[in-house]
């Protein structure tokens, strides 16, 4: 597992609603919630007055900085049992979002671990090979604005945040064994992921590329 760390102000918001079941990705964004603040120097900041005994108010501005921790992770096969090893393993490591690769499970969509971890994945119709996923904690599935499930190797998420939102690809390329046609596929269809991405998003790009 490799990590990489983003600076972060993050702003509690107990009213934007996390996914729930599991279900078939649309690609659709929200637009709920106050999330992320990027740029460290840029600290959120209440606006207008606000009274000392509403704690709803409060805790909606309630900030704190701390760092953003990406990481990718092979995991080789993903089942239940694994899955809570993993999450237990982000938790103890403090990691916030994790791309993963091979996790080999079939179809498309997301939902909640008892962990409260957000899982949200993308492999194939039928067989189980390939495949890609985000696990995001609690307090960071808060601010996913949307996903977009490429394909078996090729997921994006998208985190709103302050003052620009970030987008993050995880990707699982095809190993030297495979044809020259299916790499050239798989590079072009990256390039199309991160053309699609929007112009003014950081962007993370987060996978096994197997070179």
């Amino acid at each position: 597992m490799s990590t990489t760390n983003v600076k972060r102000d993050m702003t509690l918001d107990s009213e934007t609603p996390r996914p729930e079941g599991v279900s078939k990705a649309t690609g659709e964004e929200r637009t709920d919630g106050i999330c992320l603040g990027i740029n460290d120097a840029v600290t959120l900041k209440p606006q207008g007055g606000v009274k000392a005994d509403n704690p709803k108010e409060n805790a909606r501005r309630n900030l704190w900085k701390s760092t953003l921790k990406i990481a990718t992770w092979n995991v080789r096969t993903m089942n239940l049992g694994k899955l809570d090893i993993l999450t237990n393993e982000l938790e103890r490591n403090d990691v916030h979002l994790t791309g993963i690769s091979e996790m080999r499970w079939t179809g498309k969509g997301h939902f909640t671990t008892l962990s409260k971890h957000v899982v949200y994945y993308s492999g194939t119709e039928s067989k189980r090979e390939h495949g890609v996923a985000f696990v995001v904690n609690e307090e960071v599935a808060k601010c996913v604005l949307g996903y977009n499930p490429i394909n078996e190797r090729i997921i994006t998420i998208r985190i709103q945040g302050k003052p620009m939102n970030m987008s993050v690809i995880q990707a699982y390329a095809p190993t030297s064994a495979s044809s020259d046609e299916e790499i050239q596929q798989f590079y072009d269809q990256l390039q199309q992921a991160i053309d699609s991405i929007h112009k003014r998003d950081i962007l993370v790009i987060t996978g096994d590329f197997n070179a």
